[in-house]
């Protein structure tokens, strides 16, 4: 069965293909702010410039489409390769080495036939959302206030609406309201498609060999709502009416537990007793660190604030030098060592482990602040 990791990489690679459409967005962004301040008081036509904001917005979406496209083309490909690899997993288990193919399992190929389905119905579905451009258009008109008053530091004059706008960057807003940045969006859809798959086949699969329950992963860090179930083996009953009881249903919501099929009283458990007390200890161990004390795993939710934190301020960085504002790019990169001092402190104090890959953001280069 394929590890949290392993999903969370799969995830990843639907990510990073939107991520460089979120760069080229903020790039255009930038250059076309830069444009505005190339021109005189009475060469600035409002409603030339507007136009341009949708030029740029109709080739964004142009390239969202067909990257979605795309996405949707491998999430078939993607999702057959991990139920083939889960299938064949999970048979080992019982000692099966030749397992039938999968195609010859029709509730399995149900299955995967469904959560295929979401999934790339889910990446259909971002195409019909409405791409938040409102950050751009008010960055962009009062770069077109300022040049029409003749500002001397223009740069300066609209610096706060080009951090605004890079710093919400490329998002979209959901039929319900909610919004999200559009390379979170992607992963998110195929990570949560692709973890219930993952973790049906390997139940579903366990069942035909005659296994009654589950068990449950295991780690140190483990979130507070779920410490208490890691690691644990249920009946298949039992397992349904936890899941039913948490309001973060297991495998869901960045959750990296999984469950693998067992035989109860004769699977013998993964994790001995004195391994989950240890996580236990390990998770909720209180730990100070500049003034401030929490547990290991709320310490690890810092990290994940950090990075979110250095993504931005390099969104912000990247948009800085397409409008040529040397100025916000050192303020960026300011900002981005600070938080990754304190993401260095976090990590060495409470014994973490460090995830650049997470701050990760295309097109960025470093600047000297000095």
């Amino acid at each position: 069965m394929l590890t949290q990791r392993q999903l969370e990489k799969i995830a990843d690679e639907f990510g990073k293909r939107m991520e460089k459409i979120v760069q080229r967005y903020l790039t255009a962004m930038g250059e076309h702010i830069r444009d505005i301040g190339t021109l005189l008081p009475s060469d600035v036509h409002r409603l030339v410039e507007m136009r341009r904001v949708d030029v740029n917005m109709d080739v964004i979406r142009r390239e969202i489409a067909t990257a979605l496209e795309a996405s949707e083309q491998d999430v078939e490909r993607v999702f057959e390769e991990v139920a083939q690899t889960d299938y064949r997993a999970e048979a080992a288990l019982f000692d099966d080495a030749k397992p039938l193919p999968i195609v010859q399992n029709a509730a399995l190929m149900r299955m995967l036939e469904s959560y295929t389905r979401q999934t790339a119905g889910a990446l259909a579905n971002l195409s019909n959302t409405t791409v938040m451009d409102t950050a751009y258009r008010a960055a962009v008109d009062r770069a077109i206030q300022a040049a029409q008053s003749g500002v001397t530091d223009y740069a300066s004059a609209i610096r706060q609406a080009v951090k605004e706008a890079a710093s919400t960057g490329l998002v979209v807003k959901y039929a319900s309201g909610a919004v999200r940045r559009l390379d979170s969006a992607v992963r998110m859809n195929v990570l949560d498609g692709i973890r219930q798959l993952n973790q049906e086949v390997a139940v579903e699969t366990g069942k035909e060999y005659g296994a009654d329950g589950v068990e449950m992963s295991a780690h140190a860090v483990c979130a507070h709502d779920h410490l208490p179930y890691q690691g644990r083996q249920y009946s298949h009953e039992d397992f349904a009416r936890l899941q039913n009881t948490l309001k973060r249903k297991i495998g869901t919501w960045n959750c990296r537990h999984f469950v693998t099929p067992v035989i109860l009283g004769v699977t013998k458990p993964a994790n001995s007793p004195e391994l989950l007390e240890n996580y236990r200890r390990t998770s909720e161990e209180k730990i100070t660190i500049d003034g401030a004390t929490r547990t290991r795993y709320e310490w690890s939710q810092k990290q994940r604030e950090l990075e979110t934190k250095v993504r931005r301020q390099k969104d912000i960085a990247n948009t800085a030098r397409a409008a040529g504002d040397d100025v916000l790019r050192r303020e960026a990169q300011y900002k981005i060592e600070r938080y990754q001092a304190a993401y260095k402190r976090i990590t060495d104090k409470a014994m973490l482990t460090a995830e650049p890959s997470r701050m990760y953001v295309s097109g960025f280069r470093s600047v000297n602040i000095e």
